[in-house]
């Protein structure tokens, strides 16, 4: 289906959904894809031109006649007409004002999802709230989407609402609007090098260190004992993010409870992730609460950043860490170094991604 992609300019956002069948265009804020199911008209305009040249030919033939009959014209008119018609996304009737909400309730939300898919095939558009949202599903349409010549970086929907506050106005790199951003570019000039494949191979004592931890726990309460496998992963991967990123320990398998902040986070995350949802729609309005709550896990997630950059500042190290890159490191084009409220974001971002 190459090609068969087109950008409308209208403001729409790309979201990526935690499977390998599913991709989805939320028009909050980015542009709105419709595809051109041309290619399949053509394919069945290509079909009866062949029939019709077939039966011209016989015609001709039964008639003595040496003139060979072809449509190339028809099927260029063809497929010109239908490409410039794009076709309507198909998709769910909504409800008024809760458009498909009910339709993405369940259990685990994908699931929801892949239903819908199974329906209305490999693209299909729905509503929810105020805002509509497109998911493809499929490799194919994925990896046009992926297209960085004709798509780009702009952050919107739930991933705008994680650095929505008006008083930070650092950017990290997944939560900068654009490509454009300056703060993006510095970060991802800077941190380059730190991704690279030495680089990634020097943290393996860090992750080794953090997965041993993980397994003893697991020994330690026997083979009776009911494993919360999820909540375990979750412990496993923010600790080792935190222990390489920073040289900081959360500790989070020597406590029944999670790090402060991995709770606040979590409330911030969960909140983002209920935005589009009934429950968070009702939570809102009849929890006034619910915002102070959320208001706070925001703030005591950027002040234990800070304190993180504060105090590799007074205690400094030859630690190779993504910590030291940021705070060491210069921008190779402005030859500039990064200000310290912009090291503390990319520090949270690097935890929520």
């Amino acid at each position: 289906m190459a090609g068969a992609v087109q950008s409308v300019q209208t403001q729409t956002s790309l979201l990526l959904l935690p499977s390998s069948r599913l991709c989805a265009l939320d028009n909050t804020d980015l542009s709105l894809y419709r595809v051109h199911c041309w290619n399949n008209n053509n394919n069945n305009n290509n079909n009866n031109n062949n029939n019709n040249n077939n039966n011209n030919n016989n015609n001709n033939n039964n008639n003595n006649n040496t003139t060979t009959t072809t449509t190339t014209n028809n099927r260029s008119s063809s497929s010109s007409s239908s490409m410039a018609t794009p076709t309507e996304i198909p998709g769910p009737r909504g409800l008024p004002f809760l458009g498909n909400a009910l339709d993405l309730q369940d259990e685990v939300p994908i699931h929801a999802i892949e239903r819908i898919a199974d329906t209305y095939g490999p693209i299909f558009k729905l509503r929810v709230m105020k805002r509509d949202v497109v998911v493809v599903t499929g490799h194919e349409l994925f990896d046009e989407l992926c297209d960085e010549t004709r798509f780009f970086k702009l952050a919107a929907g739930k991933l705008a609402q994680l650095n929505s506050d008006e008083a930070v106005q650092a950017k990290g790199l997944f939560t900068a609007t654009s490509e454009k951003d300056e703060d993006w570019g510095q970060a991802h000039r800077i941190l380059m090098p730190a991704f690279g494949p030495l680089a990634v191979a020097e943290m393996m004592p860090e992750m080794h260190d953090i997965a041993s931890q993980l397994v003893l726990k697991w020994a330690r309460l026997g083979p009776q004992h009911r494993i919360a496998v999820t909540d375990d992963f979750s412990r496993l991967t923010l600790d080792s993010i935190a222990l390489c990123a920073m040289d900081f320990r959360f500790n989070s398998f020597y406590h029944d409870d999670m790090h402060p902040y991995i709770q606040a986070m979590n409330t911030v995350l969960g909140e983002a992730n209920s935005s589009g949802q009934l429950a968070g729609l009702v939570s809102r309005l009849l929890l006034p609460s619910h915002g102070h709550q959320v208001a706070h896990s925001k703030e005591l997630m950027a002040q234990t950043a800070r304190e993180l950059v504060q105090h590799r500042r007074d205690h400094p190290t030859a630690k190779k860490d993504l910590l030291n890159a940021l705070i060491h490191g210069r921008d190779p084009k402005t030859g500039l170094s990064m200000r310290d409220e912009l090291i503390a974001t990319n520090m949270q971002t690097f935890l929520i991604a």
